[in-house]
């Protein structure tokens, strides 16, 4: 059986931030929308709305290199 381990398996540590930054990620972009929504409702009908899954998948990806960035800094 193949046994997968690490070097410095306590730089595994560093990997609690990847759910802390999307967590901040997802209350700023819930506060942003809401206040928004708030400022331009007259707005919206003049200027239709970017795709923002483009945005939200920008960020994923960001944080995911930083979680594999992360895994290989601990040198498996």
């Amino acid at each position: 059986m193949l046994e997968i381990g690490f070097q410095a398996p306590s730089r595994l540590w560093a990997l609690i931030l990847v759910p802390i930054l999307l967590g901040i990620y997802v209350i700023w972009a819930w506060s942003r929308r809401s206040r928004r929504a708030r400022d331009q409702v007259g707005l919206n009908v003049l200027f239709p709305k970017r795709a923002a899954w483009k945005r939200h998948l920008a960020v994923v990806a960001a944080v995911a290199a930083l979680a594999s960035l992360t895994l290989a800094w601990a040198m498996p």
